[in-house]
């Protein structure tokens, strides 16, 4: 899947509650390319996503761990909602 597709299933899903690996839920907002958990006051950008979309499949966290905001992104990326 592709960064556009993903991202716009990302805005569609927008205030839904997701899942991180360990099981901790969160929601999230969309602001432009800026992906806001709740919570959490990271701001984690539409380019780390694409990034980690160039590494799928994806099996655990650290493999995005260079990414900030990798357990929130392993939780979008890996729930059938998004891809």
């Amino acid at each position: 899947m592709d960064i556009e597709a993903a991202w716009n299933n990302m805005i569609r899903y927008e205030g839904e509650e997701f899942f991180t690996k360990t099981g901790k839920s969160f929601c999230y907002s969309i602001n432009g390319n800026i992906l806001n958990p709740t919570h959490t006051g990271r701001n984690i950008p539409k380019s780390n996503f694409e990034a980690a979309l160039a590494r799928f499949p994806l099996s655990k966290t650290t493999q995005l761990k260079d990414l900030q905001g990798s357990a929130y992104i392993y939780g979008v990326l890996t729930d059938k909602r998004i891809v």
